[in-house]
C-alpha cells in the first residue's frame, strides 16, 4: 500500500497470503509474485493460476505482477481467460521496472 510491502508469502501459500493482505489493503493492493534470492527453482517456482485470479478478485485486488521468465503461469490460457473475465490485469516485471519496486526489494533476478 503506497509502495509498502504488506505481507510476504510463507508456508501457508498464496491464497492465505491474499486473504491476510486484503485485511489491510481494502482492495488497494497489488499481488507481486517473485522468486526469493537464491531460491532453488528446481523445487520451488513462483506460480499463479485460475485459483490465484479468483482469490485476488475476491480480495478486491485488480493487478498481479509476476517476475518475467521466473514465474509459472499454470494452465496459461484458462488463467488468462479468467483474468480477462474478472478484470484482473497480469503484468510481467523485470529488474528494470523501477516503478514496481523490484530493485528496492534487492532481488537477485
Amino acid at each position: 500500500r503506497g509502495g509498502a510491502v504488506i505481507a510476504i508469502e510463507g508456508i501457508e501459500g498464496t491464497d492465505t497470503l491474499i486473504r491476510r493482505a486484503a485485511e489491510h489493503t481494502h482492495g488497494q493492493g497489488v499481488l507481486v509474485k517473485v522468486a526469493k534470492p537464491q531460491q532453488d527453482m528446481r523445487f520451488d517456482v513462483p506460480a499463479i493460476g485460475e485459483k490465484t485470479i479468483e482469490s485476488v478478485k475476491a480480495a478486491g485486488i485488480r493487478c498481479i505482477g509476476i517476475e518475467a521468465g521466473r514465474t509459472l503461469l499454470l494452465a496459461p490460457q484458462p488463467t488468462i481467460d479468467a483474468a480477462n473475465q474478472l478484470g484482473v490485469t497480469i503484468v510481467g516485471l523485470t529488474p528494470e521496472d523501477e516503478a514496481c519496486g523490484l530493485q528496492s526489494l534487492d532481488l537477485d533476478i
